[in-house]
């Protein structure tokens, strides 16, 4: 990942290299000074354009230092076209080469997409799709610091790399929502996304419609013995343990919602908590800019691959309801078994795939018979 330019300590060197070349008084230039003003030639500003580069290593059209006509407007499109690097600098791992539509998974706020590689083994064995992960540009040098920026920069990737081709993202938990907003802005650059692929994300409206205590309670009963068995009776020991601890927490959290006590938010718990073994400065990145992150509508289609045991999380017993209210395409619903953990399974995640596989196979014969109609 590039490191961001200083555009504060670019526009510093600007001001202070014509003032140094014109012989003006320091500190005396504003940065809405006009270049013809202040009797800088085409010769000058090539120079002054080569200074930069050597300076601060940022390479650029020379064209800019004509096109624009004060110090502020350079620094200005100096910060676009290193948006504009930056974006093609986001790490896309290819699993497996292929032809269109080009499959691309994105994790959720932990983790990385690595988790999600076993999917690509359900895609293979019944299409031959290209398969790339995402590696989200969220280190400490990324330039982007919000959902909106991020989302806009692996939008200009992924149009950089496949253009008009299709392009179908696919995401876990946070990460779907996440896809859903690059889908859109991937459109709007004249890309085609034709559906996007969840996998067990939260709808939208879960975060604005609390779930009534006796539909948590009620979700509860019902789900609890498949999920206990796919959270601890199945698992391997370690897991196994997990699994316990998970389940525990899970149920003070149930008993503080019927008590009338709200439950607490992520960064709440993180606060009250600490951090866990496993999370790093990406993962900490990730959740101050994205956490809050909640796309206000999507103009495509949705395939949702949901676990079927989600024992608090009562609206997801009809999930089309909280997403019509922000999709305007088509919801396609498949629940899989397991629990938002044990759905990353390799097995489970295989499963997915083909499932996923399926899909794709299935939009494929609707436009070609659309099309010959």
């Amino acid at each position: 990942m590039s490191t961001p330019l200083d555009t504060a300590a670019v526009l510093a060197f600007i001001l202070a290299w014509i003032e140094k070349e014109q012989s003006l008084p320091d500190a005396s230039l504003q940065a809405d000074a006009e270049f013809d003003d202040l009797g800088l030639d085409s010769l000058a500003r090539m120079t002054l354009a080569g200074e930069i580069f050597d300076t601060f290593g940022c390479e650029f059209e020379a064209s800019i230092m004509w096109d624009c006509k004060t110090p502020a407007q350079v620094i200005e499109a100096l910060a676009g076209d290193a948006l504009e690097h930056q974006a093609a600098d986001i790490t896309i791992t290819t699993l497996s080469e292929g032809s269109a539509p080009h499959v691309v998974l994105f994790f959720g706020l932990g983790g990385t997409a690595r988790d999600l590689f076993p999917l690509a083994d359900g895609l293979r064995r019944s299409g031959e799709f290209s398969i790339s992960a995402l590696e989200q540009p969220f280190s400490d040098e990324a330039k982007v610091h919000n959902a909106e920026d991020t989302i806009a920069a692996i939008a200009s990737a992924l149009h950089k790399r496949f253009g008009a081709e299709p392009v179908i993202p696919f995401g876990y938990s946070f990460g779907g929502l996440l896809a859903m907003g690059v889908a859109d802005a991937l459109r709007a650059k004249g890309g085609q996304a034709p559906f996007v692929g969840l996998l067990d994300t939260s709808h939208p409206s879960a975060a604005r419609q609390p779930v009534s205590n006796s539909r948590r309670l009620a979700t509860l009963v019902r789900h609890f013995p498949g999920w206990l068995t796919e959270t601890v009776l199945r698992a391997d020991p370690v897991d196994r343990r997990r699994g316990v601890r998970t389940i525990r927490r899970e149920l003070r959290q149930l008993s503080k919602a019927l008590r009338g006590e709200l439950r607490p938010t992520m960064q709440e718990v993180v606060a009250v908590k600490g951090r866990p073994p496993a999370w790093d400065a990406r993962t900490e990145q990730n959740f101050h800019a994205l956490a809050g992150y909640i796309p206000e509508s999507h103009a495509g289609d949705l395939i949702i691959l949901r676990a079927r045991t989600r024992p608090l999380d009562g609206g997801q017993s009809q999930p089309k309801n909280g997403w019509s209210s922000v999709v305007k395409g088509q919801i396609q619903v498949i629940p899989l078994p397991g629990t938002h953990a044990t759905i990353l399974s390799p097995k489970r995640l295989q499963e997915a795939g083909a499932l996923l596989a399926a899909c794709i196979r299935s939009q494929r014969r609707e436009r070609s018979q659309n099309c010959s109609a």
